[in-house]
C-alpha cells in the first residue's frame, strides 16, 4: 500500500512481546505487513528480543530512531536520505523485502495479450451501473461478447492497493464477482469471456497472464524482474531499512539474527501466504551482497 509523506505519522498501533524489552527494539512497519513480519518474528525465535510498530510513515519513525529496522512499500525518497544521513553521518542499508503483484488473467485461448490501465479502470472499477462492456467497446478485439468480469475473494484484502479498484462506495455498483482463488482459476479455464484481476501466484497454468500497458504505452509482462525494478504497473516493492553503522556492526544482536533470518528460503516461503511473492535468489544474492556477505557475482542487477 503506496501512502503520503505527511509530517504526521500517526503510530496506530504498537505490538511488544515483551514488556522489558528495549524500548528501540523494534521493527517498524506498514499496516499490511504487521501479520506476516509477526510471524518471521517468532519463527526466528526473536519475539522475547523484538517489537513491532505500525505506522503510516516508516521512514519518518525510522529517521526519528525509533527503531533499527524498518519495513515500506515506499523506496526513500533523496530528501528522507539527506535527513538520515543529517542526523546519523551515513546512509541506511536497503535491502529488498518481498513484494506483491496483480495479476489480469483471461482464458487460455483469449486471443488479447494485453491490456492498458483505463480498460482495467473501466471494466474493474465500481460505477453507476453493473454491467461490463464488450471486448469490441474496449478495442481489445472485434468480439461483441461481453466481457466477464471476476476478482479474488479473500486473497485481495491484506493488499488495501489493488482491493481499492474493486471495493464500491456509496451507490457505486460492479459487475465483478468474487470468487475464491481455486474457483477463479476454474471459472477461467471454462468462460471464454472472462477476466479476473487477482494477486500474482505462480500457479497460473490453467489461465493466460496479459501484458500491462503503461502510460507511455509501454508493455510490461508479468514476472520477477519487471515486479522488483518497478515497471510493472500493478505492483508494490517492499524494502527493509536497516541502521547499520559503517563498521557493520548492528545495535542488537537480535537485528542481525532477523535481517540474516530474511534472506532465507524458510522466510520467504512464509510471506507467500500472505500474498506476498518470495524474493527470487536473485534479490536475495544482491541484499547479501549489500549486507557484505558475500562478494558481488555479476555486474549490474535490480536497481
Amino acid at each position: 500500500m503506496i501512502l503520503s509523506r505527511s509530517v504526521f505519522v500517526f503510530v496506530c498501533c504498537l505490538f511488544s512481546f515483551n514488556a522489558q524489552a528495549n524500548n528501540h527494539h523494534r521493527v517498524i512497519v506498514e499496516n499490511e505487513l504487521v501479520e506476516p513480519v509477526i510471524e518471521l518474528v517468532k519463527h526466528a525465535q526473536l519475539s522475547k528480543q523484538l517489537g513491532i510498530i505500525r505506522t503510516n510513515n516508516v521512514a519518518h519513525s525510522f529517521i526519528q530512531g525509533k527503531g533499527y529496522v524498518g519495513i515500506s512499500s515506499e523506496r526513500w525518497l533523496d530528501s528522507d536520505m539527506a535527513e538520515f544521513v543529517r542526523r546519523y553521518g551515513y546512509q541506511p542499508t536497503e535491502l529488498f523485502f518481498s513484494s506483491d503483484a496483480a495479476a489480469i488473467l483471461v482464458h487460455p485461448e483469449n486471443p488479447v495479450n494485453a491490456i492498458d490501465m483505463p480498460s482495467l479502470a473501466k471494466l474493474f472499477a465500481c460505477n453507476d451501473t453493473n454491467t461490463s462492456p464488450s471486448w469490441n467497446a474496449l478495442k481489445l478485439s472485434s468480439s461483441e461478447d461481453q466481457i466477464q468480469t471476476y476478482a479474488g475473494l479473500n486473497e485481495l484484502k491484506q493488499h488495501k492497493k489493488f482491493t481499492d479498484l474493486v471495493a464500491c462506495k456509496g451507490e457505486q455498483q460492479s459487475s465483478v464477482k468474487q470468487l475464491e482463488a481455486a474457483q477463479l482459476l476454474d471459472t477461467l479455464n471454462q468462460q471464454p469471456n472472462a477476466i479476473a484481476y487477482t494477486l500474482y501466484q505462480s500457479n497460473f497454468d490453467q489461465a493466460k497472464a496479459l501484458q500491462l500497458i503503461d502510460a507511455s504505452g509501454d508493455y510490461f509482462d508479468l514476472n520477477h524482474e519487471t515486479i522488483l525494478s518497478g515497471r510493472y504497473p500493478l505492483a508494490n516493492v517492499y524494502y527493509m531499512y536497516v541502521n547499520l553503522a559503517p563498521s557493520g556492526s548492528y545495535p542488537a544482536p537480535a537485528f542481525k539474527q532477523f535481517v540474516q533470518y530474511v534472506q532465507t528460503q524458510e522466510a520467504q516461503q512464509k510471506m507467500r501466504k500472505y500474498g506476498f511473492i518470495p524474493l527470487p535468489e536473485e534479490a536475495i544474492q544482491r541484499n547479501l551482497v549489500t549486507l557484505k556477505q558475500v562478494e558481488p557475482e555479476i555486474a549490474g542487477g535490480y536497481k
